[in-house]
């Protein structure tokens, strides 16, 4: 069946009204005579109480829900914030109204934003729709799926459940334009804090308040300094995660879930402001980033993000994709070859690693010149050492792919010098942030 448009539904705000939590804990005190039994709102069954709160369909959203599921040349889905543990509380009121769906996804417990578009990513790559469409409430997502939209195979339409405002990123000739326009539908005259930077000592703004807001640190005054710096790793241990004082992609996770009220917090002293001392904040400036940008990157294609995120001393160039960052999703060896010879000589850069091939089918759709890949990698970053992630195969056109033809064709890699890392992302759709990817961010970290 070839799918004309793929299409997703948010559920809180933009499918149904749901009630925020400010406003319920009064509803529920109101009904059931007793407080609020949680910290937290979002992730609690009750929240979805159809006999406690008013839940109405938004019949806006409603009429182009309908209309979607019209075409049987549409697959239509719902991808939800809402953590999977509610799935009986959504599909009661989804049944209340006579919903369904294709598929109903519910967020597993990580970053909205990270399983929404790892989910949109890896339905587009199999079903590979003419036009994907998403409607979501969400404005500050809006920015970042505007951002995503540039690197996708297919048409793009971002619709805001709020205002009906649409926005076709990967069709607009000037992105940073389409980034205004949601700027100004949220209200905001000044430059928002791209909320997928790394915030760490120098960082300033709306990212870091809201980091100083979720860990109660005070003061809020939106500058990440040695007391901010302290908060964090204080909190990063508790979580038993690395404590490195910078708030990446892993830290971002927990703090969600904090927000969420799905783990509880206690502000150390250090978020009150009572303990450092200039001493401390002297040694607290010493250390403040993983060791990444500048002395270990990571090239490839679109599985170099989920390698980013899970090795703690090494990054990409930028978390944008793109020839200047020397990685883009769906590209082959050739296309970094040429990026790279476009890219400044660097001999700051002790380490590169690639991961790249995957595309190519391993050399058996293209003629991958692996000699080439390395003299250029070894001209621009002439003090560096090289290692490689092996790719993945076994979906979309690399069914017929074995892993005999991946480990021969990385040989080629290890005889010119690279070090191969250990596993391979292996026989699986690559696009998300599984558990293999732990594994190779541990095997590149034991080696640099």
């Amino acid at each position: 069946m070839e799918i004309k448009k793929l299409i997703s539904f948010d559920f809180d705000d933009t499918l149904v009204h749901t009630t925020l939590p400010d406003e319920g804990k009064k509803i529920w005190k109101e009904k059931t005579g007793e407080d609020w039994p949680h910290r937290g709102w979002w992730s609690k069954p009750e929240s979805l109480d159809m006999e406690i709160f008013d839940i109405p369909l938004n019949k806006k959203i409603y009429r182009r829900y309908k209309q979607a599921i019209s075409d049987p040349d549409n697959y239509v889905i719902l991808a939800t914030g809402r953590v999977a543990p509610l799935k009986d509380e959504v599909y009661t009121i989804l049944g209340h109204y006579g919903l369904s769906f294709d598929e109903t996804h519910l967020n597993p417990g990580i970053d909205t934003f990270e399983f929404k578009s790892n989910l949109f990513e890896k339905l587009i790559n199999e079903m590979e729709p003419e036009e994907f469409i998403m409607y979501d409430d969400r404005q500050e997502h809006l920015i970042r799926f505007v951002e995503w939209a540039k690197n996708m195979p297919c048409k793009v339409t971002l619709i805001d459940a709020i205002s009906g405002e649409e926005f076709k990123p990967n069709e607009d000739k000037n992105l940073q334009e389409s980034i205004r326009r949601v700027k100004i539908l949220m209200g905001l005259n000044e430059t928002v804090v791209d909320i997928k930077d790394t915030l760490k000592v120098g960082s300033k703004g709306d990212g870091v308040e809201e980091i100083q807001k979720i860990l109660k640190i005070t003061p809020k005054d939106g500058k990440y300094g040695p007391q901010t710096k302290g908060c964090v790793k204080d909190f990063q241990k508790k979580q038993n995660i690395n404590d490195d004082g910078v708030v990446g992609p892993i830290t971002k996770k927990e703090l969600e879930k904090l927000e969420n009220g799905t783990i509880n917090w206690t502000p150390t002293e250090t978020c009150k402001g009572t303990t450092l001392t200039k001493k401390t904040e002297d040694k607290t400036e010493e250390k403040t980033t993983k060791t990444t940008s500048s002395g270990n990157i990571i090239i490839g294609d679109s599985q170099t993000k989920y390698v980013d995120m899970n090795t703690n001393k090494a990054s990409r160039i930028s978390k944008n994709g793109g020839e200047s960052s020397l990685w883009e999703g769906g590209k082959s060896v050739s296309w970094l070859i040429d990026a790279l010879k476009k890219y400044p000589k660097s001999p700051e850069v002790k380490n590169v690693i690639t991961c790249i091939g995957t595309n190519g089918g391993f050399g058996k759709f293209f003629n991958d010149d692996i000699p080439e890949l390395f003299n250029q990698i070894k001209t621009k970053f002439p003090n560096a050492k090289i290692y490689t992630v092996q790719g993945s195969w076994g979906w979309g056109g690399l069914k017929n792919i074995k892993e005999t033809d991946v480990k021969s064709y990385y040989k080629k890699y290890a005889n010119l010098g690279a070090t191969l890392i250990e596993p391979p992302i292996g026989k699986i759709e690559p696009h998300g942030n599984y558990p293999v990817y732990k594994e190779i961010g541990k095997d590149i970290d034991s080696k640099l």
